[in-house]
């Protein structure tokens, strides 16, 4: 399918590198600030690593200027009268009075589970999430065998989503290279979560717990099994709990609490819900748009110590590596 994008003809006339993936397109440089190409939210943008965001290429255009990435003669150049491209592959065209570059982009297609390749000796998964990550290898060894997490054939760790039926409908991938890849696969559908020993279903928690990503999740669930010393702050455990990330989508968490209650059955009137997000704006804001659904709502998030911490990760990592007194 071909979409007609401004915000990718401004980079590419600035000559900022993108890719093209599935329904969207990162930047190279700054993988974290990833674009939308789906026709409804048609050039919408965030900035995953900081929680900034905008709706058009204007606005993208002047969050680059603002955080030094172009400068202000190049940013009045792509907003003016923008040159053509020169020998580029891709189209542009005149729509109105603005440019825009003709890219092809994925049909959505139905998730297909059994359409994976998976490495089961899970190499680069296990050195990443044990070494650089420092989660503790029973934790990884154990989600492994429940098939919550995999290794894909490019040696990326597949998160797998399931739906109300134990089905696989879906996957967050995050490589473990230097690249800092993080995408959702096409068509995924779906909540990668774990509940308490004591419940087999999300419906049958008295506690739910929202992550922004998989990795605070499982790092969360191995530090409420840390004896409490004396003035170290950690989470506790309380049974009947679910635990679930929100994959990055903590945009979309009225449509989250609003697919827990219709597809989930969960009923928030006899849950206590817990907003675990990141200890920054972004994540208060979260918080804030719970609030306004669920006034009796938690807010829990890392506390610093000798150094800012940001999320659950954070927070393990210096615990293992003696930062955090």
């Amino acid at each position: 399918m071909e979409v007609k994008s401004k915000a990718l003809y401004y980079l590419e006339q600035l000559k900022i590198p993108f890719t093209v993936r599935g329904r969207e397109a990162y930047l190279n440089d700054y993988d974290s600030l990833k674009i939308s190409l789906d026709n409804k939210h048609l050039d919408s943008w965030k900035r995953y690593s900081t929680g900034e965001s905008g709706k058009s290429g204007k606005d993208l255009i002047t969050y680059l200027l603002k955080v030094g990435i172009i400068s202000k003669d190049d940013a009045l150049t792509v907003l003016g009268a923008a040159p053509t491209i020169q020998g580029s592959t891709k189209s542009s065209t005149t729509t109105g009075n603005s440019q825009t570059l003709s890219v092809q982009v994925e049909d959505v297609k139905p998730f297909d589970s059994t359409n994976q390749v998976y490495d089961p000796k899970a190499w680069n998964l296990k050195r990443y999430l044990i070494e650089k990550r420092k989660i503790n290898q029973i934790v990884v060894d154990a989600l492994i065998k429940k098939h919550k997490i995999i290794e894909d054939g490019r040696g990326s760790i597949r998160f797998l989503w399931y739906d109300h039926f134990g089905n696989n409908t879906g996957a967050e991938v995050v490589s473990t290279g230097k690249e800092k890849l993080r995408y959702i696969v096409s068509g995924s559908k779906g909540l990668f979560y774990q509940v308490s020993r004591d419940i087999e279903k999300i419906n049958q928690a008295e506690r739910i717990i929202l992550f922004e990503a998989p990795i605070d999740m499982i790092s969360y669930l191995e530090l409420i099994g840390y004896e409490k010393q004396d003035g170290v702050q950690l989470p506790e455990f309380h049974p009947k709990t679910a635990f679930i990330s929100m994959s990055g989508s903590v945009t979309k968490i009225n449509e989250i609490l609003k697919n827990l209650a219709y597809h989930w059955g969960v009923n928030f009137n006899k849950v206590k819900l817990v907003v675990a997000t990141d200890a920054d704006k972004a994540g208060d804001e979260v918080y804030d748009a719970v609030c306004k659904k669920y006034p009796e709502a938690i807010r829990e998030r890392v506390i610093s110590r000798s150094e800012p911490l940001k999320d659950w990760n954070d927070l393990l990592v210096a615990i293992k590596e003696g930062r955090y007194y």
